[in-house]
């Protein structure tokens, strides 16, 4: 039971860490390449610019597609919805570290349970 307890602590400190990591570096990028684009993009921006949209996927970018302007959503859902897509990406990473640490703990060998 103790096992569990500190997993689930890590878990949780892995994702409030990571939320607002993901909220200032998305922020930051919306900020750079998405309101300010340049002229000429080199091989660097063009890069950045397209790992700024993957960034605001799955939540972000819907809204600003739906409401660009920000009339439509109240205020204060458009400053939930960054938290809520760095929330998403904290859940998503968080369940894709499980997975393959459960992979490599079973040698990535399928489940010897569910034999035909």
């Amino acid at each position: 039971m103790k096992l569990l307890w500190k997993r689930l602590i890590k878990r949780m400190v892995f994702v409030v860490l990571f939320t607002p990591i993901h909220v200032f570096t998305t922020f930051s990028m919306i900020q750079k390449y998405f309101f300010n684009p340049s002229r000429n993009p080199g091989v660097i921006e063009t890069v950045f610019k397209y790992l700024t949209f993957v960034f605001t996927l799955p939540v972000l970018y819907p809204c600003m597609r739906i409401d660009p302007d920000g009339e439509w959503f109240p205020r204060w859902f458009q400053y939930f919805s960054v938290f809520l897509n760095s929330f998403v990406w904290a859940l998503l990473l968080l369940f894709l570290f499980i997975i393959v640490k459960r992979l490599c703990r079973r040698g990535g060998k399928p489940d010897e349970t569910q034999e035909e």
